[in-house]
């Protein structure tokens, strides 16, 4: 079975690859389905704001799912109303990245949602009978995270990015290999199919990388400081002395 996994894995990228090509009527970075009057299943593919802001949305799921799974772990316990807070602070931030990078509008309960979400981070974060000592400690917290929750739901536009790279280099050299095959020799002909494979080729195999580094980012860096999850392991210590 461990030697069917890889095989596995190939047939599953390729397949995603291949339906996304299809609902965004996209191949190669050629526009082919378009060009032969057929329009993609998903039109909005096409638009790039809609695509970032679905990079948005994904971000807020992701981070919503990790607060909410660390509220469970607290419950019944009132500090689990803390995570509650940053749920809300996140579709706050949300909706104020798509208003201030997309220009839509903030909706008229994007404020609500920061208050909301504000006022339970400061009473929630460590109740105890020192009212004004856990209030301290939930503003404190508010201070180092408020900004955080902006800047982590807009770090998924990176799933954008990563595809417009993917984009840009096979037009690229779709661009070469064009300009080979339009001279007449038979040499060129042949340079442009070989321009084509081994650019293509190269595409295929930075895009995988770069999904899966960017996701284990995704996941290690923004999921898991939602989550309060903690990593253990050794120090690093390469030129310490044996023993010590």
């Amino acid at each position: 079975m461990k030697d069917k996994n890889p095989i596995f894995l190939f047939y599953v990228l390729s397949s995603c690859a291949i339906i996304w090509g299809i609902i965004s009527g996209t191949f190669f970075g050629q526009a082919w389905l378009v060009k032969l009057g057929i329009k993609p299943l998903v039109p909005s593919l096409s638009d790039i704001s809609f695509v970032q802001a679905f990079c948005f949305l994904i971000g807020a799921i992701h981070l919503t799912i990790a607060h909410s799974w660390r509220m469970s772990l607290k419950l019944p316990a009132l500090i689990a109303l803390a995570d509650l807070g940053w749920i809300s602070i996140i579709w706050a931030a949300f909706f104020l990245a798509k208003n201030l990078l997309l220009g839509d509008q903030f909706p008229f309960f994007g404020r609500w949602l920061i208050w909301t979400g504000i006022s339970l981070v400061i009473l929630f974060t460590n109740p105890q009978r020192n009212v004004l000592k856990g209030i301290g400690e939930g503003v404190a917290a508010i201070a180092l995270g408020l900004v955080n929750n902006f800047t982590d739901v807009i770090s998924y536009v990176r799933l954008f990015a990563v595809g417009l790279a993917g984009v840009a280099i096979a037009d690229a050299f779709n661009m070469m290999a064009a300009g080979n095959s339009g001279a007449k020799g038979l040499g060129e002909l042949i340079a442009g199919l070989l321009i084509l494979i081994a650019g293509h080729t190269l595409n295929f195999i930075l895009g995988p990388m770069s999904v899966l580094v960017h996701g284990v980012r995704l996941n290690v860096l923004e999921f898991c400081s939602h989550a309060n999850v903690s990593w253990s392991g050794f120090e690093y210590k390469p030129f310490s002395k044996k023993g010590k």
